[in-house]
């Protein structure tokens, strides 16, 4: 049952202060980290960047980023604890998606940590399937700890 009261929106500057904040709350569940900081990685800008909004404060986050061949590259998919089983995931994934699409991109990669189990239960239900560090292209953005991937190949209505 997706929350009627959320509104899947374009990331505005604005915001970072409140992603940060959600960030910093979702890494406490955790024992240990969820990211790191690396001045290359921060260079890397998403094609598109969508933030969940429930009661005008920022409660999840996803991103896609192109890469070479048609490819991209999921990433900053998070979602505060206390919205999570209520369809927002899904949301947010249906919309990059669709942005995906739309834009011919064909394959869509991610890669996440083993401590999100429930996350990698999601990408799986979701139709991504597991690869080895391996199979990702070669411009794929590995972040150091990251240690499961996925791919998903996208279909395209005809």
């Amino acid at each position: 049952m997706i929350n009627s009261n959320i509104q899947i929106i374009p990331f505005k500057e604005d915001y970072q202060r409140e992603i940060e904040l959600l960030l910093d709350s979702i890494s406490k569940e955790f024992s240990e980290p969820i990211s790191t900081i690396s001045k290359d990685k921060s260079l890397i800008l998403p094609d598109s960047y969508l933030v969940a909004v429930a009661a005008n404060k920022v409660v999840g986050t996803i991103s896609i980023t192109r890469l070479e061949n048609s490819n991209s590259v999921l990433r900053k998919m998070f979602l505060h604890k206390n919205y999570r089983g209520q369809g927002i995931a899904e949301l947010l994934l249906q919309n990059i998606v669709n942005w995906a699409l739309g834009n011919n991109l064909k394959t869509i990669y991610l890669g996440t940590m083993t401590q999100f189990v429930t996350a990698q239960k999601f990408y799986e239900k979701h139709n991504f399937k597991k690869i080895s560090i391996e199979e990702l292209p070669k411009d794929f953005p590995i972040n150091p700890i990251d240690s499961i991937f996925y791919k998903q190949n996208l279909i395209h209505p005809r």
